[in-house]
């Protein structure tokens, strides 16, 4: 189906020009349905909450799509966030890595790939091969990863090294 869109241009003082588009009348409405329990996914992001309402506890964990696998599709990871001091989940905060089936749906490998119990505070994940030997490699950014806030608060409670976790290639890391 091709959509078209209607454009009116109209001239503003100064030679500006504004262009108002506005999409067919009778474009389709946009519907999404839950499919996550049908595909195989099981993940629920944790903040550890606490009463101190810290910075982290805000933001969420991170998600990477890449093929980890060779088999030409997206596998997904989800990076969890970690616990706070003073902060007590009601689950062990775990991370996923969804490897997909190929038909739609993912099984969860993140324990066999030992990416599930990082203790690090997760805040953004990257993928890339760090070490140039053909497999992808994952990046965590955790917690606090600037020196010039240590310098400024010795007390932040999230200091975290940077991760770098190597692809071996037996679908581990």
């Amino acid at each position: 189906m091709t959509r078209r869109i209607h454009a009116i241009p109209w001239a503003l003082s100064g030679g500006s020009l504004l262009l108002l588009a506005a999409a067919p009348p009778s474009a389709p409405e946009a519907r999404f349905t839950d499919v996550t329990d049908a595909v195989g996914i099981d993940f629920k992001h944790e903040n550890s909450p606490t009463s101190s309402k810290y910075l982290v506890e805000t933001m969420g964990g991170g998600v990477g799509l890449a093929d980890f696998t060779g088999s030409g599709n997206l596998d997904i990871f989800l990076l969890n966030g970690g616990e706070t001091p003073g902060g007590k989940s009601a689950e062990v905060l775990r991370n996923a890595l969804y490897r997909t089936l190929g038909n739609g749906k993912f099984e969860d490998v993140a324990a066999e790939a030992r990416v599930d119990k990082l203790t690090n505070y997760g805040m953004g994940v990257a993928i890339a091969d760090f070490d140039n030997d053909g497999l992808l490699d994952l990046l965590f950014v955790n917690g606090n990863v600037y020196p010039e806030v240590e310098k400024l608060f010795a007390e932040y409670p999230y200091k975290n090294p940077r991760l770098v976790l190597r692809n071996t290639g037996r679908g581990r890391f």
